[in-house]
């Protein structure tokens, strides 16, 4: 068994505001955050199907996923 807990690739950018904001940082860091998560950390995340097609080439071989607010729990199955 094995769990991947990933950004995924089409959280909106309010639903990243939202999760940075319940953080509470200071006002520099939330800038911050905000700016490497939207440019940056989404375009290079995984689609739901990315993660399909990247298991079924392991030796898990299957995956049940749960997708929250801007990512997503995989859960490896075999």
């Amino acid at each position: 068994m094995g769990l991947i807990i990933d950004l995924r690739n089409e959280a909106s950018g309010s639903a990243l505001d939202a999760v940075v904001d319940e953080v509470r940082l200071g006002r520099i860091d939330t800038f911050v955050t905000k700016g490497i998560f939207k440019p940056s950390l989404r375009r290079r995340a995984y689609s739901r199907e990315d993660f399909a097609r990247i298991v079924a080439a392991t030796p898990f071989g299957g995956c049940d996923v749960t997708q929250g607010p801007i990512g997503f729990n995989i859960q490896l199955t075999k």
